[in-house]
C-alpha cells in the first residue's frame, strides 16, 4: 500500500521522506554509536597514517583554522564536541603534547577513544600541567570525592601509552587516602583496556577516500550539481539541432 502522508498529522514523517531533505550535517549521524569506527575504518586508518608520517602539528593547525573559519560562518556553531568559543584554546597550547610525547602513543589513545566515543569521551583527567621538562595529566580529588571506574580506566589508558597521568588528592585524611588507594587497586585489577585491535593491524586497512569534511559539507557539492544541470540542459537544447544536421547531411 502506498504511503499517504495526509493520513497522519503533519508532524509525523516517515523516514524515507526525511531522506529527501538535504541536511547540512555538522557531524556523522553515527558518531556516538559503537559502529562509528567500524563504518569508516579505511578512511580513519588513512588519516592516522597521514598524521604518523607527516607533520602532526601542521595538520592540527590546519584543522584548527578550518574549525575557526566554520565557527564564524555558522554563528559560532561547529558541532557539539567542540567548544563554542574555540579561540579560548590557543593553537600553541594544543600543540604542546607533541613536544613531550611520541605521536604513535597519542594516536593509540585516539584509536581507543574512537572505538566508542559515547562511552569513552568521559573520565579523562581534569588538568594538563607542564614545565620545561615534562607534561602530565592530573585527576583532582577533594576530600569528599570518590573516584569512578571510568576515571581509573582513562588514567590507566594514558599511562599504558607512556603518557603520564596521576591523581592529586586535596585535604584527605589518612583513612580516606587508604580507602582511595584500595578502590584504585581493586578496580585497576579488573579493568582491561580494550582497543579494537593493535595500531599496526588497524593501519593496514588504510585506503584513501575523496570525501569532503563535515565542516565543508555542501559547498563543493552545490557547485558540482550546478555544473551537472548546465551540462544536461545544454545537451537537451542541442539535441534537436543535431538530429536536423544528420537529416540534411543524409539528403546531400
Amino acid at each position: 500500500m502506498k504511503y499517504q502522508s495526509d493520513k497522519f498529522p503533519k508532524y509525523i514523517k516517515k523516514s524515507f521522506e526525511l531522506e529527501k531533505i538535504r541536511i547540512k550535517q555538522d557531524m556523522p549521524f553515527d558518531l556516538f554509536t559503537d559502529v562509528f569506527l567500524k563504518n569508516r575504518e579505511e578512511i580513519i586508518a588513512y588519516k592516522m597514517q597521514q598524521i604518523l608520517e607527516n607533520d602532526a602539528e601542521k595538520i592540527l593547525e590546519e584543522n584548527y583554522n578550518l574549525a575557526k573559519k566554520q565557527s564564524f560562518k555558522n554563528n559560532n556553531r561547529i558541532f557539539r564536541m567542540l567548544e563554542r568559543d574555540i579561540d579560548r584554546f590557543k593553537i600553541e597550547d594544543l600543540k604542546l603534547i607533541f613536544k613531550y610525547y611520541n605521536i604513535e602513543d597519542i594516536v593509540r589513545v585516539l584509536l581507543f577513544y574512537m572505538n566508542n566515543i559515547a562511552q569513552n569521551r568521559s573520565g579523562f583527567p581534569d588538568l594538563m600541567i607542564f614545565n620545561e621538562n615534562e607534561l602530565k595529566f592530573i585527576e583532582v580529588k577533594g576530600p569528599n570525592d570518590t573516584i569512578k571506574e571510568h576515571q581509573i580506566e582513562k588514567i590507566m589508558l594514558l599511562n599504558q601509552n607512556n603518557i603520564k597521568s596521576e591523581i592529586l588528592t586535596i585535604n584527605h585524611t589518612e583513612r580516606k587516602l587508604n580507602n582511595l588507594t584500595k578502590k584504585i587497586k581493586e578496580n585497576s585489577e579488573s579493568i582491561i583496556i580494550k582497543y579494537p585491535e593493535s595500531l599496526p593491524t588497524f593501519l593496514e586497512k588504510s585506503e584513501k577516500h575523496n570525501l569532503n569534511s563535515y565542516l565543508e559539507y555542501g559547498e563543493n557539492n552545490g557547485i558540482n550539481i550546478f555544473a551537472f544541470i548546465i551540462i544536461i540542459t545544454f545537451i537537451i537544447a542541442f539535441f534537436p539541432f543535431y538530429i536536423l544536421y544528420l537529416i540534411f547531411k543524409k539528403k546531400r
